[in-house]
């Protein structure tokens, strides 16, 4: 009896590491590390730090038909020959600090951007490349 409570413990040991190891590791990967930016006041022009962000606020799909250029191949498509690619946008706020906006509640001196990520999914006549 005490080698099959035993056995038990070793088996609930094992999959709480197991659920830990996949959360953390899913986690990781995940979240990608948060990067200041620095954008313009769209009242006054002051450069200000962004406080925050949400990370694939947008996602965008483009499709490019043949005798147009594809961004992410860097290419004109010949005859016959259509990609597709998507993308997303992360959206950062920004509160402006200058004395030209301080008469301005702190909601009316907070202002967004958005700034485009790399190419997460692309296409080639149906196919995905990456």
């Amino acid at each position: 009896m005490k080698k099959a409570k035993n056995k038990m413990v070793k088996g609930v040991v094992l999959a709480v590491l197991c659920c830990a190891f996949i959360f953390g590791v899913s986690t990781t990967v995940s979240a990608a590390p948060y990067i200041q930016k620095t954008a313009q006041c769209p009242r006054c022009n002051q450069l200000n730090k962004s406080y925050g962000r949400d990370a694939n606020r947008k996602w965008y799909s483009v499709s490019v038909n043949s005798g147009q250029h594809c961004e992410p191949c860097g290419r004109t498509l010949p005859e016959e020959e259509y990609h597709m690619f998507l993308y997303s946008s992360d959206r950062y706020y920004f509160s402006c600090n200058s004395s030209k906006c301080s008469k301005f509640s702190i909601s009316d001196r907070t202002y967004t951007k958005y700034y485009d990520n790399a190419v997460s999914e692309h296409y080639t006549n149906s196919i995905r490349d990456y």
